[in-house]
């Protein structure tokens, strides 16, 4: 429509150049009869003439008035092309210049003004002023570099600082084309400049990042690789480590997993653990929450053991599964990020970890290739694979700890671990035959053909002084066998390891203390040559299997130690008892024989009690001779002993096998190289004629026992129920008792306590004695074990605190310090309802503050303390007595009890104090003790002390208090009071 108006705009113009000359013409002729006649005839002559003149004259001014109009327009729009011109140089930072060669001069757009922060007003540069603002380090180059392209008449292309307005440096490029004058010379050069500050800055930068990349590559020691769109290898850097050229350059056109040939790792576990963690949390519908609009990817659910778990089984079946994964996420075009996997190159066990992701086409959404970076992960691997193995094998110890496995079972399922986890095809644990040549095959695991191998072993096996397993037995030190060689060639033989396709073996030395107590041995179908896996999974073995062996050891002596007795080794009264109860329990037959030595108090008091020790020792190996294996014999009391013989009740059989325990009892002692003569008073009952549990035979053998004693000793008596009471000295003594309580015929007799670092005397115990007007100093043993039985235990108790406080005072104890007094004492005793209100009436009486009292309950009767008992102590603790566990050690076989005690220490029987140092088992025992006793904030004191030997030990043990007759034999309170004062004299106490 535009264009349709124009048109007839232009023909209206048109139609005027003609109408006006061709009006004026008619005028002329039409007003011709208004002149002379002689103008009329020139007239028409005239207006043709006049006709052309004007249309002429108004063609001309038309055309002049439409050249003005066009060339407006052309300044219009010439003035907007300028306008867009400079505004597009303006955001470029982009100008035009022109170098004049013959003025010298720079003629510059307003863009270029701009871009060297000159102003317009001054007009053209001049070149000498331009180079002064050139950046002094880039005059020269600049200089030399436009005169070489100039005189060459070719482009200039330079990239230089200027120095704009004094301030810093921008970066220019300066681009110019050359124009040649009429004479062919160089006229003028024109181009553009643009300030590329920005872009220089940025470049350099990338350049820098990219130089930092390159370095840390180069230090990381990563590389890169490219797989085509099937998935083959395009490339692979050639930054690769050496050790990985080979490798590299066998693999290029392949896949990954054609060369793959270790599954150390297995190839994908994690990732594989990572599929069924969030399959296990798709399935549970718990995903994490996220935004509606949110394309950022899911993140990983958390990895859990099982889920690690379920991937080895995954893998077990199907070792390729972790490259099927890794087939299926390339297929997905997903990113694959860690994904490891093991090798073996140039003998090395190496393995690689491989990330990388998908290159797309922008236009068509096509795969162009996958581009990604690997590196060597194989120390990071092997320690977390060492990790986790030692994780499984510490939870494993537990578990089969807590189920109360047995050893063999323990070491096999260590084995059958290892193997599982490194993929290993199966192995076994010797142990060496002492003082022989011989090593016994114990535990033993693998495939079936390799079980097979080894179940043909046997359970022994004779080494040669050169095979390795004698040398890792001799020297200790781990072998690792990878190749067939002459030294190994009879032991690749003796386990079929060509046969079974077995390339390396493994042997593992189990360390205790520097001592090889065993050796692991296991196969594996992969030959490399050793490393820090193999180094570190031989050290992790050796020390969770020593720790785990010398845990097993020491509980067992502490097993065995509460349930046998520590001098002769034989089983204590609750041993004894529970295996009775065991036999009787199937009906068996059997008899028990209680046996009491005649004549030994006589013997332990004049050659002290060293000799017997002895004595009883011999004695107990002398009745275990007598009755031979498969019967019982045990040790009850001082110089009590127990003998059950298994599936007999024939009496006559009984009394014959006791008269040879008998005629062992007689044969002579060699002591202090004289010969020594004692006898044995034996009771006898049988089951079930005297009774069908433990506790009723064993009381009714005793009964019998005492019936000897009372008719002479040195003989065999079997119950009766018509037998006289065995027990009448006892009795009588018991019915005496009381009465000489109140006669006053009971004391203390006192045996300091010392710390045993400065040897001062930090306390004393308190032993009664009972000065009978017949018989003499009775010692508790004497008169007590009947005395229990009636009241006067309770009248003993009240007195016997009464009587050490008494003591304390009088004697004037507190001016040696803190002397803490203690006394024994029973459960029954301390859960009389007055008994606390007594005792704090007897401290404040006697002005002794509660921490200078110490009270020693047996540990016997604390093994089924009520909750009334413990109460009571409770209260002693909360009063500030001290309550300590005497003799212990010799009571129940478990020490789960100690924590629900409340007692300050403990007092260590003197039967884990004999031998010391030289006794190795009571020397662990005691250490076991004292460690347990720190953990618990116990205090310790040893009895029994009997040697300098042993006090020594006991100090380096750590034990800080003891008591014996080395240091002191209990004292009565006159010669107490001597005794302190002679070594308060010598400067101890």
């Amino acid at each position: 429509m535009q264009r349709f108006y124009e048109n007839l705009r232009r023909l209206r113009r048109r139609l005027l150049v003609f109408i006006l000359p061709s009006a004026v013409a008619l005028l002329i002729i039409l007003g011709g009869e208004l002149y002379p006649e002689w103008m009329r005839t020139y007239m028409m002559y005239l207006a043709p003439v006049a006709l052309f003149a004007l249309t002429v004259f108004a063609y001309s001014l038309l055309n002049t008035s439409e050249d003005l109009r066009a060339e407006r327009a052309v300044n219009r729009r010439l003035q907007e092309l300028q306008a867009q011109y400079g505004l597009a140089e303006g955001l470029a930072h982009v100008g035009s210049w022109v170098w004049d060669q013959k003025t010298k001069m720079i003629h510059m757009s307003g863009g270029c003004y701009n871009v060297f922060g000159l102003e317009k007003e001054h007009g053209s540069v001049s070149q000498q002023a331009f180079f002064i603002c050139v950046h002094p380090e880039d005059q020269e180059k600049f200089k030399s570099e436009h005169r070489r392209q100039s005189a060459r008449q070719e482009r200039i292309d330079l990239v230089f600082r200027y120095v704009k307005d004094g301030s810093t440096p921008i970066w220019v490029r300066w681009v110019g084309t050359p124009e040649l004058g009429e004479d062919g010379q160089l006229a003028r050069i024109a181009g553009v400049a643009q300030d590329i500050t920005e872009s220089k800055a940025a470049a350099d930068q990338l350049a820098d990042e990219k130089a930092k990349y390159l370095t840390l590559t180069e230090l990381s020691a990563d590389w890169d690789w490219e797989l085509e769109p099937d998935f083959r290898i395009r490339e692979i850097s050639k930054q690769i480590p050496d050790l990985l050229r080979d490798w590299s350059d066998a693999i290029t056109g392949h896949y990954f997993w054609d060369l793959t040939t270790v599954n150390i790792p297995w190839a994908g576990e994690t990732q594989l653990a990572q599929k069924l963690a969030n399959d296990a949390r798709a399935a549970n519908s718990n995903p994490p929450a996220r935004r509606r609009n949110d394309k950022t990817p899911e993140q990983d659910a958390r990895i859990l053991p099982e889920h690690l778990q379920q991937a080895r089984e995954m893998l077990l079946q199907d070792p390729h599964a972790g490259w099927k994964l890794w087939h299926a996420t390339l297929q997905r075009g997903e990113r694959i990020r860690d994904f490891e996997f093991g090798i073996l190159t140039k003998g090395r066990l190496l393995t690689l970890s491989l990330s990388g992701r998908p290159i797309i086409d922008e236009k068509t959404g096509q795969l162009l290739y996958y581009r990604g970076v690997g590196r060597d992960v194989t120390r990071e691997n092997h320690q977390n694979l060492l990790l986790r193995l030692e994780s499984d094998i510490v939870k494993l110890l537990q578990e089969l700890d807590a189920q109360g496995q047995d050893e063999s079972v323990v070491v096999r399922e260590v084995i059958t671990l290892v193997c599982r986890t490194l993929n290993w095809a199966g192995g076994l644990h010797m142990r060496p035959v002492p003082e022989s040549s011989r090593v016994t095959i114990e535990e033993k695991c693998g495939t079936p053909a390799v079980q097979e191998m080894l179940s043909a072993l046997g359970k022994e096996m004779l080494l040669l002084a050169n095979s390795p397993e004698a040398m890792v037995l001799r020297e200790g030190a781990l072998l690792w066998l990878h190749r067939k060689d002459g030294n190994s060639a009879e032991f690749y033989a003796r386990y079929q390891m060509e046969r079974l396709g077995l390339k390396a073996a493994l042997l593992a030395p189990v360390m205790d203390k520097g001592k090889v107590l065993s050796v692991l041995l296991f196969f594996t179908p992969q030959s490399f040559e050793g490393n820090s896996l193999v180094v570190d999974l031989v050290g992790m073995l050796s020390r969770l299997l020593s720790q785990y062996m010398e845990r097993q050891r020491l509980e067992a002596q502490l097993r065995r130690q509460s349930q046998h007795d520590a001098l002769t080794g034989l089983p204590n009264r609750k041993y004894l008892s529970e295996r009775l109860e065991k036999q009787l329990e199937h009906k068996q037959p059997l008899a028990v024989l209680y046996i009491d030595l005649d004549r030994y108090k006589a013997i332990n008091d004049t050659l002290g009690h060293q000799a017997g020790d002895q004595v009883l020792v011999e004695m107990a190996r002398r009745f275990k001779d007598t009755i031979g294996p498969g019967n019982i014999a045990s040790r009850v009391g001082g110089d009590e002993f127990i003998l059950v013989l298994l599936n007999q009740n024939d009496a006559k059989k009984v009394e014959h096998i006791a008269r040879q325990v008998l005629a062992a009892a007689e044969r002579p002692f060699i002591l202090q190289e004289r010969a020594h003569f004692l006898s044995a008073s034996i009771g006898v009952s049988l089951s079930p004629q005297h009774g069908t549990d433990a506790g009723t035979l064993i009381k009714r053998a005793d009964a019998a026992m005492y019936t000897v004693k009372s008719e002479g000793r040195n003989d065999v008596r079997f119950f009766s129920p018509d037998l006289k009471s065995a027990k009448v000295a006892q009795v009588q003594l018991s019915s005496e008792f009381p009465l000489a309580i109140e006669r006053g015929e009971v004391e203390l007799h006192y045996q300091p306590v010392i710390s045993s670092f400065d040897l001062q005397v930090v306390g004393m115990e308190g032993l009664i004695r009972w000065r009978h007007p017949t018989q003499g100093l009775l010692l508790p043993d004497q008169f007590l074990p009947s005395a229990e039985q009636s009241n006067a235990m309770k009248q003993l108790a009240s007195w016997t605190i009464r009587r050490a406080l008494q003591d304390r005072q009088k004697l004037d104890l507190h001016r040696y310090g803190n002397l803490v007094v203690s006394v024994n004492i029973s459960p029954n005793q301390i859960n009389e309802d007055r008994f606390l209100a007594q005792l704090k009436g007897m401290l404040d009486e006697y002005q002794v503050r509660p921490e200078m009292l110490r009270l020693e309950l047996t540990e016997n009767t604390l093994i089924e303390a009520s909750s009334r008992t413990i109460a009571q102590m409770t209260a002693l603790r909360k009063l500030g007595v001290q309550v300590m566990i005497d003799n212990f050690g010799t009571g129940y076989a478990s020490l789960s009890y100690l924590r629900n005690l409340p007692v300050s220490g403990l007092k260590i029987d003197q039967g884990f104090i004999r031998g010391l140092p030289d006794d190795r088992g009571n020397a662990a025992i005691m250490q076991a003790i004292m460690t347990l006793a720190e953990k618990l904030k116990l205090q310790v004191i040893a009895e029994g002390v009997e040697t300098a030997q042993e006090m020594h030990a006991l100090r380096e043990l750590g034990c800080r208090m003891m008591q014996g007759h080395f240091i002191s034999a209990a004292l009565p309170p006159q010669k107490l009071s001597e005794y302190l004062k002679k070594r308060e004299l010598t400067g101890v106490v």
